[in-house]
């Protein structure tokens, strides 16, 4: 989840750099963000599929992440795109 407390982080950072080779790796992974704050994803990190979640209440996050994610899993195109 990202937030700028998130992307300060020297743990966050470390996650990141471990994370993006393996989901590029052909090994049936895709890494997503989930932005959970107002922020600017650094690098190659703001050109990652990502869920927007920032301003929603907890339902409308829950319901837009679920559908969102369904949409990744089942091909229907980037989770960056609106809900149907």
């Amino acid at each position: 989840m990202l937030s700028p407390a998130y992307l300060s982080e020297v743990a966050g950072s470390a996650e990141w750099q471990e994370a993006f080779p393996a989901a590029g790796a052909g090994c049936g992974t895709r890494l997503v963000t989930i932005r959970i704050e107002h922020c600017d994803p650094p690098g190659w990190l703001g050109l990652v599929e990502s869920v927007d979640l920032v301003g929603l209440s907890e339902d409308e996050a829950r319901a837009t992440l679920v559908d969102r994610m369904a949409a990744l899993r089942d091909g229907d195109g980037k989770v960056g795109l609106p809900p149907r």
